[in-house]
Order: C-alpha cells, then structure tokens, then sequence
C-alpha cells in the first residue's frame, strides 16, 4: 500500500510541477506594509521579469513558476531605496531565490528603507543669501581602489539662499558648497536614482573674480568649496549621519573668503620642427585631488604658440598641451609638471610630440586557453585627465592568441598598466607573471613616456592557474550566504590589481575562486562591504588580523574555510 502511494505522489507532482512564492513589503522600522510598491521577479542570469505592485496590505505572490534561480526586487520611486532578497543592510548584496518543483515559497519579507533628506541655507561673507550655488552631499567611496568623497546628489541654492537634497539613502555624509559661475545660464543638478548606487565626480575650469585692492591694484580671485561647517579642507568637516526618515534641517554655510590666483605662462612648439603649435589647448590638472569637483585651469594657444593660464592656485599640476583632437593617435602632446607658490609662474616651455609606438612581445607559459583573453591597457595617471586610456594593438587584440602587438600613439606622461579581462572566462584561464620594459616592472612601478623606449615590452602569461574552493562561516560553525570572499595578495604585489580575486558567495557560503596566480595571500570574508573596498590598503589594513593566510601554487586546486567578519555600520 505504501509503494502505491508514493507511485501515485510521484505522478501527480512530477519533477516539472510549477512553484509559487508569496510575501510581504513592509518599512523598516516599524514592519508596517507598503503600498505601491513594484515587486519584480525574473530569473538570476536574465529573462522574462514579472511585475505586481502592492496593494494597502503590502503583499505580492508569483504562481506557476518553473523551478530554478530568481531574483527578487522592490522598488519604489518616491521616497524608498530598492530592495532585494537577501540584503542584510540597504544596497546590500542579494541573493537569489532558489525554487524546486512543487514547492510554496510562503513568508517572504522585504523591507525598505525609507530615505531622508537634508536641508539648510548658503550666505556670503557679510551674511547675505546666495543664490545659484551648487550644493553637493558627499559621501566617502571607492574608484580604483582608493577611498575618498564622491558626489551623490547636488542642487542649486534658490534667491533665498535656501537649498533642499531629498530622496537620500541612508547614511553618513558631507555637504559641500561650490560657487558657480553667475554668467552660466545653467547649472548642473545630480540625482542618483533609487534604484541605483552611483556617485560622481565633476571637472570645471575655475570661477574667477577682480577685487580692487586699496593700492588700487586689481588682484584675481578664485572661489573655492566650502564644506559643513565651515571649512575649506575636506579633512577638516564634520559628518552628517543621516538615519533612515530624517529631514536635517540647518546644515548652513557660509562661502569662503576667494584664494588669489596666479597666472602661468609660457609657450608650446612642436617637438617635430619647434614650430609653434597655434590653437594648442593647454591644462592644468592637479597631480592628486581627494576633491571630486576638480577645477581644471585653461587657456587656447596664440599663433605663436604662447599661452597665459589664469584662476591657478598653489599647488602641483602637470600642464598637458595638445593639438588638434587629442584623442586621435597622431595629434601632438606634450606633459610638464608644474609648480605654483606664491608668484606667477613664467616661461614654461612645452614641447608637443605626437604620440609613440610602443611595440611588445608575449610569451604564454602553459596550453592556450580556448576561450576568454586578456588585454594590456594603460590608464593615464592622474585618473580623472581628459584623455583616453589606451591598448595594445586593435580594441579587440587578445594578448593570448598574439606572439607580438604594437602601443599606438601613446602620449607622452605617466601610464598605469593594467590588464583587462575579455569574456565571460576572461579572467579564469590565465594570469599575467609578469610585464616589463628593460629592468622596469611595468605593474608595479608604471609605465612613464617621455621618450622612445629603449626596449620593447616583454609581457609573460601563464595558463597553469589554481583556484580556490572556500567555504564562508561564522563563529558557530554555521554556513553564510551570501558574503563577499576576496583573495588580496601580500605585500609588495598590492599594487597588482589584476592578482585580487572577489566573488559574492553562494546561498549555502560556498564560492569557487579560480585564475589565480601562484603566490602568498590573504583570505578575507566580509558579510557586507562595499564593493572594491579590499582594494584599498588602509581598509585591508583594519582586517589584517581577520584574515587567513593561503598560499597557492601552479596548477593547485585548493580548498580553505574563512570566517565571516562584521562590519558595524
């Protein structure tokens, strides 16, 4: 009677029957339901998305679902961050829903976060209203590996003053006011979407003004930022914590007093014929900024090829001069570092060169991989120059089916090299052992053109990779989902970022490492971070101890246990 039954149960739920799941949108907080709020559930790898928008009980359902890995999303547009399954803190990291046959996936809870806002007024030295100025909420991010502020979202104050950032997520921030130019007729406005993580940085040339002084001599001016409370050094601000629903009001500022400007002068000439290069465009990009409104002097060459900068604070700048359309390998370009103090800097002289070929040769340790590839790329140091990063060869040369390639045009001034990864298995098949010019290593020293070079770049790959089975738990023993592995490897290749290896990990804590080149690292598992924070060192720097060490050779496939650390929040 008991193997009948089950033949019958067998029959009537075969492996193919649908799945369902039903749940509830509620506010953090308070656990009261949400309406209106869009609910979208679709397969993890991408598909078809179905959508239900909540109604005054909060709750949403999916029927007839065919088994397998979904992702699921709330959103809504006024007011509250998206959400997903699996986050433990808003724009945290998800996991998918996995659904077997048959089965009713019941008491699913998402919980948004409700934004906040934050408000106040911007005056002037004598206590006066300013209107059209630009104000910023700032908040500490990661770009290539490195911490510092970016803009979430701006405004623009109105003739009162007055200026109102709304729809912001939680967290904790820095209010910035940059004047702007009053003869614009626009200004820019930044708003990240709620269903987005972004953050910005701007360039701008500088806002100059002309004060009589009582000798009657005309001094320039340049207004700079100012941040909550009054500062004009970003080390020097106070945070705003900013908790989910809050409206803080009276975050007030007053401008700056504007920093004299100076002026730098000189000439630009063709490295061909020292002919001048009329209608060169000539910059003055700060050499390191932790400001992401970036003010960028500029001036148009004479005829003659001279040229006067103006609205240039104190500080180190490489003046980049080029002709013609700078991003067109052949136009000319020459890079001088400069150094502005307390005069006008006079009698710089530039000379434009068009860009280099720079040839390389490869050799490939191990069988050719079948699929995948890696591109050599330079990156202009500092990052934010208006000039485009630059590969070997054609955009889609594949440095692992090619025994030589050529750099076209590479301007003069400090690269970065990297590689890049190209497809979906770009970066599990092979690593880079090494990447030279003469006794120069290119991947931790950089590449820096200021001439023909005297050797061609030897780049050296190799396929025989390990990988790294890792299992993620806490203190009990007890599996994590979803947790973020990363493989950092030790000192002195920190600055190899091609050797990093992160992956989310999987609903039962397991993730799969693999690519990855010999040598000694460090095994970390952060419950949440915030991506491309083990990049930087001084983050790294505060889990030294939590992390484990692993060591890795050619060709291994390893396994190791990793326990999860808490970040506070």
């Amino acid at each position: 009677m008991t193997l009948l039954f089950s033949l019958i149960l067998a029959f009537v739920t075969p492996q193919s029957a649908p799945a369902s799941i039903e749940g509830i949108v509620v506010r953090s907080g308070t656990g009261e339901p949400i309406s209106g709020a869009t609910v979208e559930f679709g397969p993890e790898n991408g598909g078809d998305v179905r959508t239900v928008t909540t109604g005054t009980d909060g709750r949403f359902a999916f029927q007839n679902v065919k088994p397998g890995n979904y992702r699921l999303v709330a959103l809504r547009g006024d007011g509250f961050l998206a959400t997903a399954y699996g986050q433990r803190i808003p724009n945290g990291n998800a996991r998918p829903v996995t659904l077997e046959a048959g089965q009713n996936f019941t008491g699913v809870r998402l919980t948004m976060t409700p934004t906040g806002s934050i408000s106040g007024r911007v005056l002037d030295r004598d206590g006066e209203p300013m209107g059209r100025v630009q104000v910023q909420a700032l908040r500490s991010s990661y770009v290539f590996g490195m911490q510092g502020p970016m803009i979430v979202q701006s405004t623009i104050t109105n003739d009162l003053g007055e200026y109102r950032m709304f729809w912001l997520p939680p967290g904790q921030y820095y209010i910035t006011a940059v004047p702007q130019n009053t003869q614009r007729r626009t200004a820019t406005v930044l708003r990240t979407p709620l269903d987005a993580d972004t953050v910005y940085a701007m360039t701008s040339p500088p806002v100059i003004t002309r004060r009589t002084l009582p000798d009657g001599e005309v001094q320039e001016e340049v207004a700079v930022p100012v941040y909550f409370p009054g500062a004009t050094d970003f080390g020097a601000a106070s945070r705003i914590e900013l908790d989910p629903g809050d409206n803080i009001s009276s975050i007030n500022m007053t401008v700056a007093a504007s920093i004299r400007a100076r002026h730098v002068r000189g000439r630009v000439v063709s490295g061909a014929n020292a002919q001048p290069v009329a209608d060169a465009t000539v910059m003055l990009t700060p050499v390191r900024s932790g400001n992401p409104n970036i003010t960028i002097p500029g001036a148009v060459a004479n005829p003659d090829g001279s040229f006067d900068v103006a609205g240039v604070l104190p500080g180190s700048y490489d003046l980049v001069a080029s002709g013609r359309d700078v991003f067109e390998p052949d136009s000319l370009m020459g890079v001088v570092r400069v150094e502005v103090a307390a005069n006008d800097v006079e009698n710089i002289a530039v000379v434009a060169t068009p860009g280099l070929d720079i040839p390389g040769k490869v050799a490939i340790e191990g069988p050719p991989p079948k699929e995948g590839g890696l591109q050599l790329v330079l990156r202009r140091e500092p990052t934010f120059l208006p000039i485009p990063s630059q590969s070997a060869g054609a955009p889609t040369t594949n440095l692992l089916s090619v025994t030589s390639f050529v750099l076209r045009g590479v301007k003069a001034g400090d690269h970065q090299v990297t590689v890049a990864g190209m497809g979906s298995r770009s970066s599990k098949n092979a690593y880079v052992k090494s990447i030279r010019l003469g006794n120069t290593d290119l991947l931790n020293d950089g590449l820096h053109v200021y001439g023909p070079p005297a050797a061609p770049i030897e780049v050296v790959l190799s396929t025989n990779t390990a990988s790294l089975n890792v299992q993620v738990v806490n203190e009990k023993q007890e599996s994590v989902p979803n947790a973020y592995v990363a493989l950092i490897p030790n000192a002195p290749n920190r600055r190899r970022t091609d050797l990093y290896k992160a992956e989310p990990a999987d609903g039962s804590g397991r993730v799969r490492l693999e690519g990855i080149a010999p040598g000694d690292y460090m095994l970390f598992a952060w419950e949440d971070v915030e991506i491309g924070a083990w990049n930087d060192p001084e983050f790294v720097r505060n889990y030294e101890n939590r992390g484990k060490p692993v060591q890795l050779h050619e060709g291994s496939q390893d396994s190791s246990q990793i326990t999860v650390i808490s970040i506070s929040r």
